[in-house]
Order: C-alpha cells, then sequence, then structure tokens
C-alpha cells in the first residue's frame, strides 16, 4: 500500500503558493502529502524523488516558467510518466499555476488550470474530488502582523533594523541624550518602542510621551528613560509652555540615573538649532535615520508573515520594494498596504494579483502605495452619515499643523476641547479604524495616525485646501480667548469691530467646516452677547437723546 495520497513536485518560486494556499487547502481534505521539503537529510536527491514516486499514489506538478527552467523538475516528470506505464497507471496530475506554453509530452494530458485566484479554488476542488477526498473547508484567518499607520509596539513583529538596535543600545551606555532625526515615515518611532525599549534589561522604566505632555514624574529608583516622540510638536507649543519644557528638560539632563531619547523629523532640524539648549543636545548623540534599505524592507515585509505563518508571494514583496522606492516616507504606505491585503488573504497566501487590484482601481487617479492608502480612508469614510463626514472634516482640520513654509504636519488636540454635535462617536469610528489615534489617560488627545495621510489622501488634502484660511482665523480666536480666561474674563478683552464681525460670519456661514474649543466658543457667544447689549445700550441712550432734544424744541 503507498504511504503518500500525493508527492507534490514544484519550483522554489512558486513555494510561497505551494505552501501557503495548496498545502492548507489539502490539509483540511484530510491529504497526505509529500514534497521535496520535506525529503531526509544526507539522502541523494535523484533517490529522494525515486523513492517519493514509488511510495505516493499520484504526482502533482506544479507547473509554471520556473518550473520548466529546473532540470530536476523535468527528471521527476519523467520518472512519474515511466512508474505510470509501468503500472498501467495515470499517476501524473498537472495543475498551471501561470501561463506557460506546454511541451507535447504534457499538452497530451488533462491538466488543472489555476492561472489565476478565482480558477484555483476550483482547481483544488477538482484535485480533491479526483483524489476521492472531502472538498477543503476554510481555514482561520491569523491575526495581521502589520500595524498600519502607527508605529510597532510589537517586537516580535519587527524587522529590518538590527543593526541600528545594537548600536543604539550600546550608545545609550555612553550617552545621557541621544537625538533620532530622520525624515517623517522612516521608522523613528517603530525603532525606538519595538525596537530599542523591547531589548532593555528590566533595569529600565520607561516613560514614553510627547512634548505637551512632557511629565517628569515620581522619583523612581530604578534607571529611567525619558522617550519624547514626535519632537517638533515642541516648536508649536506656546511661549509659556515651551519654557517650562526646558526647564524639565534640563533637569532630566542633570538628574542622576535618567536618559533621554527624542525623535524628531529632519525637516526641523534648523528649528533645534535655535533652541536655547541646542549646545546640551549636539554634545551629545545624534543618530540619523534613514529609510529601509531593499533589504531590510524584504525582511520587515516577509518576517512578521512568517511569524504567523502565512506565505507572501515573491512577485508581491518585489512589487512593493520597487514601488517603495518611488514614495518618500514609504515604511507607513507599505504596512498599511498589507493590512488592506490582509484583508484579502487566501488561506495563508497572500498574492501580487491581489495588490494590484487594490492599487491599480481604475477610476483612481492614484496608483500604487499611495491609491492603498487613499482606498483604505474612502471606505473608513464610507462607514459615517454625512452629518459626521464633516465632523470628521473639522476634527481633522484642527489636528492639522499648517507648514508655513514646510509640509503640513500632524497636531495633537485634547478630546476635551473638540466640541459639537457627535463628534465623540465620529472620533471612536476614526480612531477604531486607525485614522487617529487616542492616547493619555488622565486627559485624552486625538491625533492623527500618521503624517502620510496628509500627502497621500485626496480627501484630506481638499478638506485642508478649503477650510486653511477659516482654521487659521478659527485658531486666532482661539488665542484670544485664553488671554480673556488668564485676565479673568474681563470683558475689555471680548472681541470686538472687525475681528467680531469675522467670528460672527464664521459662526453663520461655516459651522459645518470649524471647530472651536469649548472656551474659544464661549468666548465667539459671550463676544456676540455683549456686543448685542452694548449696542441695544447704545440706541437706547440715542433715542433719550433724540427724545430729549426733540422735547427742548418744541418747548
Amino acid at each position: 500500500m503507498k504511504k503518500y495520497d500525493l508527492f507534490i513536485s514544484y519550483a522554489e518560486a512558486d513555494k510561497a503558493w505551494v505552501e501557503g494556499y495548496l498545502l492548507d487547502a489539502l490539509q483540511s481534505s484530510g491529504i497526505n502529502y509529500h514534497s521535496e521539503a520535506t525529503f531526509g537529510l544526507g539522502i541523494p536527491k535523484i533517490e529522494a524523488f525515486e523513492e517519493a514516486i514509488e511510495q505516493s499514489q499520484r504526482c502533482l506538478l506544479i507547473l509554471s516558467p520556473a518550473y520548466f527552467a529546473d532540470d530536476y523538475n523535468k527528471f521527476v516528470e519523467s520518472l512519474a510518466r515511466h512508474y505510470g506505464l509501468e503500472t498501467d497507471s495515470n499517476l501524473v496530475i498537472s495543475l498551471l499555476l501561470h501561463p506557460v506554453e506546454l511541451p507535447p509530452r504534457l499538452k497530451m494530458l488533462t491538466y488543472l488550470d489555476a492561472t489565476d485566484a478565482k480558477l484555483q479554488k476550483k482547481a483544488i476542488q477538482e484535485l480533491c474530488k479526483e483524489l476521492k477526498k472531502p472538498l477543503p473547508v476554510a481555514s482561520p484567518k491569523p491575526d495581521c502582523p502589520y500595524p498600519g499607520l502607527e508605529p510597532f509596539t510589537e517586537s516580535k513583529y519587527f524587522f529590518g533594523r538590527t543593526e541600528k538596535i545594537t548600536n543604539l543600545l550600546d550608545k545609550l551606555q555612553i550617552h545621557r541624550l541621544i537625538t533620532i532625526i530622520g525624515p517623517s515615515g522612516s521608522g523613528k518611532s517603530s525603532l525606538v518602542f519595538a525596537g530599542l525599549v523591547a531589548e532593555l534589561d528590566t533595569n529600565w522604566y520607561v516613560h514614553k510621551m510627547r512634548p505637551a505632555d512632557f511629565n517628569i514624574g515620581e522619583s523612581i529608583d530604578k534607571r529611567q528613560l525619558f522617550i519624547i516622540d514626535q519632537f517638533e510638536e515642541l516648536f508649536y507649543l506656546s511661549d509659556e509652555r515651551k519654557a517650562e519644557f526646558q526647564q524639565s528638560f534640563l533637569a532630566l539632563l542633570e538628574a542622576r540615573n535618567c536618559s533621554l531619547i527624542i525623535t524628531v523629523r529632519d525637516d526641523f532640524y534648523s528649528n533645534l538649532l535655535g533652541l536655547p539648549y541646542w549646545d546640551k543636545i549636539e554634545k551629545h548623540c545624534i543618530e540619523n535615520v534613514l529609510p529601509l534599505t531593499p533589504d531590510g524592507l524584504r525582511e520587515a515585509i516577509e518576517e512578521p508573515a512568517k511569524q504567523v505563518g502565512v506565505y507572501i508571494e515573491d512577485a508581491l514583496v518585489e512589487r512593493l520594494v520597487n514601488d517603495a522606492a518611488l514614495e518618500p516616507g514609504f515604511l507607513p504606505l507599505v504596512q498599511q498596504t498589507l493590512v488592506l491585503l490582509w484583508q484579502r488573504l487566501e488561506r495563508r497566501f497572500l498574492s501580487l494579483s491581489d495588490y494590484e487590484t487594490i492599487v491599480y482601481q481604475e477610476n483612481s487617479l492614484l496608483k500604487g502605495l499611495p491609491a492603498a492608502i487613499a482606498l483604505y480612508a474612502d471606505g473608513v469614510l464610507a462607514g459615517l452619515d454625512k452629518s459626521q463626514v464633516m465632523v470628521a472634516k473639522r476634527v481633522f482640520l484642527r489636528l492639522i499643523q499648517f507648514g508655513e513654509g514646510r509640509p503640513d504636519t500632524r497636531r495633537q488636540q485634547l478630546f476635551d476641547d473638540l466640541v459639537g454635535g457627535d463628534v465623540g462617536e465620529t472620533i471612536e469610528h476614526l480612531a477604531n479604524n486607525r485614522l487617529l489615534t487616542l492616547s493619555g489617560r488622565e486627559e485624552k488627545r486625538v491625533d492623527i495616525a500618521h503624517d502620510v495621510l496628509i500627502t497621500s489622501w485626496p480627501w484630506l488634502q481638499g478638506w485642508i485646501e478649503d477650510g486653511r484660511n477659516a482654521e487659521l482665523i478659527w485658531r486666532e480666536i482661539d488665542i484670544a480667548a485664553k488671554d480673556w480666561k488668564e485676565h479673568e474674563k474681563s470683558k475689555g478683552y471680548l472681541l470686538q469691530g472687525p475681528k467680531l464681525g469675522i467670528a460672527e460670519e464664521c459662526i453663520s456661514n461655516n459651522a459645518d467646516k470649524l471647530l472651536l474649543s469649548k472656551l474659544g466658543l464661549e468666548f465667539v457667544r459671550k463676544s456676540i452677547r455683549y456686543q448685542m447689549i452694548w449696542r441695544f445700550s447704545l440706541i437706547g441712550v440715542v433715542t433719550i437723546v433724540i427724545l430729549m432734544l426733540v422735547g427742548f424744541n418744541v418747548n
């Protein structure tokens, strides 16, 4: 009796499909298979092939251009046909995986057509029927190991930066402050959180924060590491908050048992030079983080999938690497595209055809990786009704730091400062779908998931173009509102004159576009109310004066 139902012969180039798709289906059908991958060590290859074919009921050839380029495969095919003739049986089954001109000897045989995704499922069903086995059932989909637009937090899925992590660990033993500089989308935050921090020993206590919520906290016995992510946000804080930050920052540099790491975009390097404590930064370690090399990117694509038992077609990996070379800040684009691909996962195999379906939409002006981001973000918006979409627009505008000569960036805001309508429900929807992030315990903060949304999502770019000027007006009003509060809400600091007229016009005409903080909204309403009272009072005084003058003339 034969030991195996099926011996499978395939080219190395087709390994991902065979092991991720075909074998997964065969296992679910209870087919006992054998392949070159299971050959014992030390056995001559030709002998192993002979033994495998002798011990198998049938031999399945996975045909492709790569298969015919390998002389060993030609030997397997000849050997299988030979044993079939000897036993007077149709031993060979051919499955055409990629279009290829078949040699005459194979044209005469019936083959299974699996040259596209739809045909593959049918071909495997026909194979199972041929082997008199039940049809394959769906396999559970493993959790996606890619973070999309957010930084990596789990080290087991973080790859491509081994050498850089080692260098940072060494430098952290020498320097009290490490400044990590790199372009947006180069993976600075992931390098720190999923790379460096994961390798620290238990003697470290790690504080993770942004400039706006920078807080030294309580003294702790363990060695402390303060990570200040997205340090460029410091340059948009108020002068008072910058001064507070500087005082705490310098205190940490002088404190025993404390180290600091800051991450900052390289287009803010000139701003670093202008800091009053630049000399403190400069004399420590400045580490440049460049985008991943092609090999590093291949590792970052392939290895997380391997961790959960999923195979990626080689052609897809190369297409992602090639398309990434065309995009600045490509890493979040690639990660989010992989998240989209994961939604289309068939068994345990990701294919190039799925990628092409995603990124080459007929009606889209975008192609390649940016198209994947836009397609995903548009899909998230589609889950909102019209009023919620307008709320989303207002929220995103509040979360944009307008560039003033450089690209627009993210602008973190307190959740409680975002008011109006069903804003909370809308923000939760956007956060659950990774367009926004929520952070903070005592004070919840809202942020755009990544700058790449600003550069690659046409909807958001249109909102910014349409609402930039009006949003800047509201921000000026917000600043005036804070000044009013600092002066105990004195009437003398309320809006008046042209500024009040602009605020009234914005409220009446642009309520669907703009969003004020609670304080700002109170400030505008009080200004309008006070102006109305003042006008009525003025009208009353004028009326009395006129009546007095009329009475005087009559007398």
